[in-house]
């Protein structure tokens, strides 16, 4: 049994004040569908029978959260007060109740351990001919560090018509604390533990969090059942969460989506950055989503997204990574509906210097929220000529400034996205 903050003295961390913090409103001023409400996009997506388990501190809304989960709004799930969450980060033992029930779908996850305190919203959804949905999220726990690989690992899960949808792009792993890490899966893992050397540069109180991840899930015709769960596992103490985007749950379009050149060489910080795609809607107009993290944090990197009918070649070029992309390749800067008239714009972007995730330059971007970017079907782009049709495979690469050990600039790719329009 572990002591939780509330029964132990605190010794507050002085920090800067922060340009922008968490704004939470917890379920004691609004009700459930409305959080389903605030998750729930385009795309024809139909909600029905909206339940939750919990206590009602314990799941809500928010805003503020650009450059700290990564998305600005959405809803957040908790083992304890949502309004905990909100940063600075002043213990490594925040613990809150929600009532002590746990969920029985949850314990399938930790075998040989009961959930406790958790928080639940159930909703059914239909999509009309449309093969999966599609939602963004980041995993938060004040479990990190100290326990990773322990009894103590709290769960969460999205089951769609019962099957964990919660896992990392390999499509196999499982997200938890003990498979996303300082020691497995890095990449996907933004440390925020004070304890020495303190590494605390998010404004949360977690002690790690997960970057922006993406569900997929393979969906029924009619209606569909998801459940969204996180739970204490081993005792109550120290809590998670899950913070969900707003307007990201959508029915998607299963488009023949695939990672290539993988991994890219590692950038100055020593990390290779991971390019992943996603489609929405269907037809004219059908967006691939291109997300990219696990930038460099040491500099101010920017980069843009290139495109190619041909994704035969690696080749390593001097001081700007493996080019995966063969000719003819061109910078993307789509024409909006493909109409001529319209402005371009263009996929330029930078690294978000404490979460590592590429966001789009203001003005510049298609995309909401401003992380990675939509490529139009049928919509001309730069260099002149090159148009993506409906049926054809594309490839993507994001090009990028990178840093040489001597400080010199120099450029990196990352991985590769290859992509059959519908």
């Amino acid at each position: 049994m572990r002591t939780p903050a509330y029964l132990i003295p605190v010794f507050v961390l002085l920090a800067a004040p922060a340009a922008a913090q968490l704004s939470i409103q917890d379920l004691s001023t609004q009700t459930p569908t409305d959080l389903v409400n605030a998750i729930v996009g385009g795309g024809g997506v139909g909600v029905s029978n909206v339940t939750f388990a919990g206590d009602a501190v314990c799941a809500g809304t928010f805003t503020g959260g650009t450059g700290i989960v990564g998305f600005e709004t959405g809803l957040i799930l908790s083992t304890g007060n949502v309004n905990d969450a909100i940063g600075p980060n002043i213990s490594g033992s925040t613990t809150g109740l929600c009532g002590g029930a746990g969920d029985a779908d949850l314990d399938t996850l930790i075998p040989g351990f009961t959930t406790l305190d958790a928080s639940v919203l159930e909703f059914d959804f239909e999509c009309s001919s449309i093969q999966f949905i599609t939602f963004n999220y980041v995993f938060a726990s004040e479990e990190y560090n100290e326990y990773v690989n322990s009894a103590y690992n709290d769960a969460f899960g999205f089951f769609v018509n019962g099957v964990n949808a919660a896992l990392l792009p390999d499509g196999v792993t499982a997200v938890t604390i003990d498979t996303v890490n300082n020691g497995l899966n890095p990449g996907f893992y933004i440390d925020n533990d004070c304890a020495t050397p303190a590494v605390c540069g998010v404004d949360i109180e977690y002690d790690g969090l997960t970057v922006v991840l993406t569900v997929s899930a393979a969906v029924n015709p009619g209606v569909n059942h998801i459940k969204l769960a996180v739970g204490d596992a081993g005792d109550t103490a120290f809590d998670s969460a899950v913070f969900i985007q707003a307007s990201s749950f959508v029915c998607a379009v299963s488009n023949d989506i695939t990672i290539g050149c993988d991994p890219a060489l590692n950038h100055i910080d020593g990390q290779s950055v991971d390019l992943s795609g996603s489609s929405f809607g269907s037809g004219i107009g059908s967006d691939l989503h291109l997300s990219a993290s696990n930038g460099p944090t040491s500099f101010s990197s920017m980069g843009f997204f290139v495109a190619s009918m041909d994704g035969s070649q690696n080749i390593t070029v001097p001081n700007s990574g493996i080019l995966c992309l063969g000719s003819p390749w061109g910078r993307y800067n789509a024409l909006i509906a493909g109409n001529q008239s319209y402005p371009q714009l263009n996929s330029l972007g930078t690294f978000n210097q404490v979460t590592g995730e590429f966001e789009n330059m203001s003005g510049t971007a298609t995309s909401a929220g401003g992380l990675g970017f939509d490529i139009p079907i049928e919509a001309p782009f730069a260099p002149p000529g090159m148009l993506i049709n409906s049926g054809e495979t594309w490839f993507f690469q994001l090009w990028y400034r990178d840093m040489t050990v001597g400080g010199g600039m120099s450029s990196n790719f990352s991985n590769m996205v290859e992509a059959t329009f519908p």
